[in-house]
């Protein structure tokens, strides 16, 4: 039976009787009629808030609150409610009923004059300390906002303030990035409070400095390579962290695929190393569980090579990076068989490597475009190299190429461990040159040397060769 609109005259001529009695308006207002007479608009529902028990909120006592404005407060709490917001919350439902009934009478504000201040207090509390987020960048806002602009209401700041609060902080000496993030923090948190109905305005959005996004480009030239490979002056570089280093040039993948890798994700016997989704980026962005696929990589002789020695040398019960954490048992200092290897640890130390030969502004992130760029160079189809290192395919490609790649990834990824050897063991001049694509004795030397399609059939021998 379908709901019916009620008028205002049914909710006029509804009479009181021995017990609570309620009239429910096609919309989902509820009036609840009193024994004593009153009567008052109200709407049950399903609060997500507070562990999806039912909740009620009131929209006004009949006559002094009309059906018309009880409709318009209802379809705004629905919207905002479903929006995240707690509409049990009184100063959500305050602001609601006052954006509504722009002369409600019985509106009461939780503050007379909302100040900067209170949306400050208001935010470090229902939002920072709630959520359990560090305060120490947002404390910004104390320091240099609050001082200043804290006594004024917090919707109508003049422009003028802001302005000299930003040449105030510049005379102070204070860091570009701290103007910055002051000014971005302070945006944030007006933005939480427009989303909870504590102001209508953010006066500082105009005033975010707009940034340009960089997008990084750098990579490896082969003769850097070749020199951390080869360390020349024998720089005390500790094994482990050198295995490291290595396993991420002959891979190409991420750091933290490296550090955290775990023994029984690599099958020596089919060569392939399976990373599962929770650890692959492009596939723990996923929602769908069932969407989601480890990624194989097709591991080269020389990536198994190292693998084997770094278990053999440093690893533990579950990693193949075992954790360096020791602790004293029977008698004796020893080392904790469980965790992987510190990411800190191996950054300051490979950090330092790299900067005793003059490699300087390069990340373990530079390694992936490396092998990209200069398996490109060779005459690798990006399509290979572009799954090789794990990258999404995009446009219709992703929907009508359904290729596994797994043959020829290994074809690339040991041609590319065979390229490596190649440079190391020749003059740098190869390596210099090819980075230039001079032509040369050397880089015909190099072509002549890699052709891939030829690899294809080659690349079995790695099994036959066991």
């Amino acid at each position: 039976m379908a709901k019916k609109h009620l008028s205002d005259a049914d909710v006029r001529n509804k009479k009181p009787e021995s017990k609570e009695t309620t009239l429910v308006d096609a919309t989902g207002v509820v009036c609840r009629i009193f024994p004593s007479g009153r009567k008052t608009f109200c709407w049950r529902y399903v609060d997500q808030h507070r562990n999806k028990q039912q909740s009620r909120i009131e929209y006004g006592d009949y006559p002094d609150r009309s059906l018309a404005d009880a409709r318009r407060i209802h379809l705004s709490a629905k919207s905002a409610r479903k929006n995240g917001y707690d509409i049990k919350d009184p100063a959500v439902l305050n602001r609601i009923i006052k954006e509504v009934v722009k002369d409600a009478a019985d509106f009461v504000p939780l503050h007379k004059e909302y100040t900067l201040s209170d949306l400050v207090a208001d935010y470090f509390k229902g939002h920072i300390e709630k959520n359990n987020i560090g305060p120490r960048p947002y404390n910004r806002i104390k320091k240099h906002v609050e001082p200043v602009l804290g006594h004024l209401p917090a919707d109508r700041i003049p422009a003028e303030e802001i302005k000299q609060l930003i040449t105030q902080l510049r005379e102070s000496n204070q860091k570009d990035r701290t103007i910055f993030d002051t000014i971005r923090f302070s945006t944030s948190m007006y933005r939480w409070g427009i989303t909870q109905f504590k102001c209508k305005t953010n006066p500082f959005q105009p005033y975010v400095p707009k940034q340009k996004r960089k997008v990084r480009t750098s990579y490896y030239p082969m003769y850097e390579l070749r020199t951390l490979l080869i360390n020349p002056d024998g720089y005390p570089i500790k094994n482990d962290f050198y295995l490291i280093q290595k396993a991420l040039i002959l891979s190409g993948t991420r750091r933290t695929q490296v550090l955290e890798a775990e023994i029984n994700e690599f099958n020596f016997d089919n060569g392939n190393w399976t990373i599962p989704p929770e650890r692959v980026k492009n596939q723990n962005m996923l929602k769908d569980d069932e969407e989601k696929t480890p990624f194989i990589i097709p591991m080269s002789r020389q990536l198994m090579a190292t693998i084997r020695t770094a278990i053999e040398q440093y690893g533990n019960h579950k990693h193949v990076f075992g954790s360096k954490k020791t602790e004293f048992t029977d008698q004796q200092w020893q080392r904790i068989q469980e965790g992987s290897s510190s990411a800190r640890y191996y950054n300051n130390e490979i950090k330092t490597y790299r900067e005793h030969y003059g490699i300087t502004n390069r990340t373990n992130h530079d390694l992936r475009r490396t092998l990209e760029t200069n398996l490109t160079n060779l005459g690798v189809s990006e399509f290979i190299t572009t799954a090789m290192t794990g990258h999404s395919r995009k446009g219709m490609s992703k929907t009508y190429n359904q290729a596994k790649q797994i043959h020829v990834m290994r074809t690339a990824f040991q041609m590319w461990a065979d390229f490596i050897d190649f440079i190391c063991d020749k003059d740098e001049t190869y390596a210099v040159y090819f980075e230039e694509q001079r032509p040369s004795r050397e880089l015909k030397d190099i072509y002549a040397t890699f052709k891939f399609n030829d690899r294809i059939i080659d690349t079995f021998t790695i099994f036959e060769d066991g």
